[in-house]
């Protein structure tokens, strides 16, 4: 995989152009996800039929989408019973095939955007992807479609094109004095930069992002970007910068945020590396139960695995490994993370051969999707397996530290969101959708 390149300012006016589109063979692995080959099936109709109209002048379209066959007539019918969600968006799509009700690029994006939503929530990144690069060619000119573009590829496995995507959203944002696109950009290109070990540019690009969503007044977007100023603390082993960030992202986030159970991973994430395994449990036990997306619950049970061998607790280890086991079976955005963490805990127990297992597991995911950071620790862990090397002891916390301060201050916002809310918070699909900001060592990648 080729080294990602520096990003352009965001107002130069040459843009790199488009990636071109995703073949569907790779959809194999979401086909046993959905355990539907119906509804893959019309998934793929669908794409065929936005890369013809993409593709084709608006005086060809009609010469070359022609009235649908009954075959895909009931195929579509299948998807729309199956996901009622996204029943709308298919029907909009499939007028495509009439002449005479074609829909507007407007409706279209408005489809392909609530299915990407749609199959981003539900753990397919690779049916997400490709409806999130189809609103960006329908619209080649809006910064959010180009962003979301980005996002997707990102946790789809396609670093290079998220690359171009955030690139052109960045430039095309920087046009239109789109301050929002642009800190949503440069948020997604740090968290590309961190998963290459490119810390020093990563955080370049965040501190850049932190001047303009303050001098901007943008709360949620600043809360964002100290979060992922957190998270390369972490990497650099700056503890006491990591709990100012820490701290700065839990006064910026609105209390109801969804972004809150990633922020709490990533605090535990950060005990476990500091062996204070004990003190990571109660955060994790807490906040599992409020987690609405598949891939942050299937980490935070991964996390909470090693948490809970550390503290030599194997009741609750062996069910968090079983935990990750199933969520892992069904999505692929941070399975090496999670395995990695349940190999680890098995460390503590000496069980060396599941260890193994589960290690070569998050190993031959994190090649496939080439998450390097992710594939240096899994290493790490299997070089402590081959030399039968059981990992540090539970520790105390060092004095003059805010651990104990923070965690409690966790726990009672954690309690705190559990009471109704006046209105639904306005959240970032940037930051809503992605997983924890620290590092695919500490488990994930970002944004």
């Amino acid at each position: 995989m080729g080294q990602i390149r520096r990003l352009s300012k965001p107002t130069h006016r040459v843009l790199p152009p488009a990636p071109g589109a995703l073949a569907e063979h790779m959809l194999g692995p979401e086909i046993d996800v959905l355990g539907d080959d119906h509804l893959v099936f019309a998934l793929v109709l669908v794409l065929r039929d936005l890369h013809t109209w993409v593709e084709t002048t608006p005086v060809g379209r009609p010469l070359l989408i022609g009235p649908p066959k009954q075959a895909r007539v009931a195929a579509m019918a299948h998807a729309a019973q199956a996901v009622p969600e996204i029943a709308p968006a298919l029907e909009t799509i499939l007028h495509l095939r009439h002449p005479e009700t074609i829909p507007d690029p407007t409706s279209l994006v408005t489809a392909c955007r609530r299915i990407y939503h749609w199959a981003d929530g539900s753990g397919l990144p690779q049916i997400a992807v490709r409806f999130a690069e189809a609103c960006a060619r329908i619209d080649p000119d809006c910064p959010m479609c180009a962003n979301d573009a980005a996002r997707a590829a990102r946790y789809a496995g396609y670093p290079e094109r998220a690359d171009l995507w955030y690139e052109r959203g960045i430039g095309l944002a920087g046009r239109e004095k789109n301050r929002r696109e642009v800190v949503r950009g440069l948020l997604g290109s740090a968290g590309l930069f961190r998963e290459q070990r490119r810390y020093d540019e990563a955080r370049l690009l965040l501190d850049r992002a932190a001047r303009l969503a303050s001098s901007t007044r943008r709360h949620r977007l600043a809360a964002e970007t100290q979060h992922d100023l957190y998270a390369l603390a972490v990497m650099d082993g700056t503890f006491s910068e990591a709990e100012y960030h820490m701290l700065a992202a839990l006064d910026h986030y609105p209390i109801h945020h969804p972004a809150i159970t990633r922020l709490v991973h990533d605090w535990a994430f950060l005990l476990v590396q500091s062996a204070l395994y004990a003190h990571a449990i109660p955060l994790l036990q807490a906040s599992i139960p409020q987690i609405t997306r598949p891939e942050i619950e299937l980490l935070s049970w991964g996390t909470l695995a090693s948490a809970a061998a550390g503290a030599a607790r194997r009741e609750l280890y062996e069910e968090a490994v079983l935990h990750v086991v199933n969520l892992a079976s069904r999505s692929q955005e941070y399975a090496a993370a999670a395995l990695a963490h349940a190999a680890y805990g098995a460390l503590f127990f000496s069980s060396w051969e599941s260890g193994q297992v589960l290690a070569a597991r998050a190993l031959e995911i994190a090649l496939r999707k080439g998450e390097k950071e992710a594939e240096h620790w899994i290493r790490e862990i299997l070089t402590r397996i081959e030399a039968r090397s059981v990992p540090p002891p539970q520790a105390e916390p060092p004095e003059g530290n805010r651990i104990v301060k923070i965690s409690d201050r966790i726990l009672n916002l954690l309690e705190a969101r559990q009471r109704p809310t006046r209105r639904p918070v306005q959240v970032d699909p940037e930051k809503d959708a992605s997983g924890p900001s620290v590092p695919a060592r500490a488990v994930a990648t970002e944004i």
